[in-house]
């Protein structure tokens, strides 16, 4: 094993491991600071790749258009940790759109992409006609509509977790095991943290800007 490979995996052996479910986690993570310092072993490539992947996907850091468009051009050489990127992004452009909808506006005001074109040629049905691709988007359509936003914050945070998860299988010491156990543990603490109306407020804000011109295109 390579010098690398012993540093991750001495790396991923000195964190707590994440169980398939999010909710059978009675645990608290590591604190910040803590898996800062584990994550001290990065190399400086890697370390600019999570440091890129965390700024443009974390709610808490993209709450401006400026924040949002700065991080717009994030290219990675990696085809998996590009997949978790976008999956993320189109995640959350169907939240807004389905938030833009229920506020009774006639169109979207979305990022051009292939998914954004998409849902405005289907603007009328209630799921954008995703449900097949997106299976979780009527439910989080009704949790919406009901004002739900405790279940609708679960939901969310379940179908990442899920998402993830599968990612990192036969991923153990390498920088995707270590990325996914990233994402994995910011939305631990992002439940543990969790405030209802601060969600609620951020989520709006994202909104109101329109979220930016931050997807990759699908040409």
């Amino acid at each position: 094993m390579s010098s690398g490979k012993v540093a991750y995996a001495s790396l991923i052996s000195s964190l707590p491991p994440h169980p398939l479910s999010l909710w059978q986690i009675n645990y608290k993570p590591v604190s910040r600071i803590q898996l800062e310092k584990r994550l001290s072993v990065l190399t400086l490539q890697d370390a600019k790749i999570l440091a890129a992947i965390e700024a443009r996907l974390h709610w808490s850091k993209m709450t401006n258009q400026a924040d949002i468009i700065a991080n717009k051009d994030l290219t990675i050489d990696n085809a998996l940790l590009n997949k978790a990127v976008q999956w993320r992004l189109e995640l959350r452009l169907i939240m807004v759109a389905l938030r833009q909808k229920q506020s009774g506006s006639e169109t979207a005001d979305l990022p051009q992409c292939e998914l954004s074109r998409f849902i405005m040629q289907n603007w009328q049905t209630d799921d954008f006609g995703l449900s097949v691709r997106f299976t979780w988007v009527k439910q989080a359509a009704q949790l919406l509509a009901s004002h739900q936003a405790l279940a609708l914050e679960k939901l969310l945070l379940n179908i990442s977790w899920q998402y993830y998860t599968t990612l990192a299988q036969s991923h153990y010491f390498d920088i995707e095991a270590v990325i996914m156990y990233v994402l994995r543990w910011d939305i631990v603490h992002r439940w543990q943290q969790y405030d209802e109306s601060l969600a609620m407020r951020q989520f709006d804000k994202l909104v109101d800007n329109a979220l930016g011109d931050f997807l990759t295109k699908n040409e």
